[in-house]
């Protein structure tokens, strides 16, 4: 039988990378940003949560993840920016319906979109293909064996008949 070694190891080392980023990143933003990140960070953390989520199988929509991404990370941002004035909800959301217009990003949302959609579809269909082909294999291995069990009975059986018969015709 096949074992889950090869996929596990893949599945393990995609989430290990994707883990060392998120700890990459928290180091620096907090390095440069300090306080103002460490209050924020949770923007970024719901961000690695669900992208996690995304990998392991879950019913996760990249594309719309990643854009309410950016729509929350312009509104805290913007709250940031601004903390002089209160803003409400509606505002906020008006905020960010306008932002593909605004680009307050300029081009790195959808760049960073391309690239994570790209990468993260990839490894979660390599992933599951090794898991595909694991089973297929198990099946065929199975098959095999049956196989080999269907044809020495038969064989037996054969041997059997021609005993019975043999003696019949003494």
């Amino acid at each position: 039988m096949v074992g889950a070694q090869d996929d596990n190891v893949y599945s393990w080392f995609f989430l290990e990378l994707l883990d060392n980023s998120e700890k990459s990143l928290n180091s620096m933003f907090t390095k440069t940003y300090g306080k103002l990140y460490m209050q924020n960070s949770e923007v970024f953390q719901d961000l690695f949560t669900e992208l996690k989520r995304y990998y392991t199988g879950g019913n996760v929509n990249l594309e719309e993840m990643l854009n309410d991404f950016w729509s929350r990370l312009l509104e805290r941002m913007f709250q940031l920016l601004n903390s002089q004035y209160h803003f409400t909800d509606d505002y906020l959301e008006c905020v960010t319906k306008y932002t593909d217009e605004l680009k307050p990003f300029g081009d790195v949302p959808r760049k960073l979109k391309a690239q994570v959609t790209r990468a993260f579809i990839a490894a979660r269909t390599f992933v599951q293909g090794l898991m595909v082909g694991r089973e297929v294999a198990n099946r065929v291995a199975k098959v095999r064996k049956n196989l080999h069990l269907i044809t020495t009975l038969y064989v037996f059986w054969v041997f059997s008949l021609l005993k019975i018969l043999c003696c019949s015709l003494l």
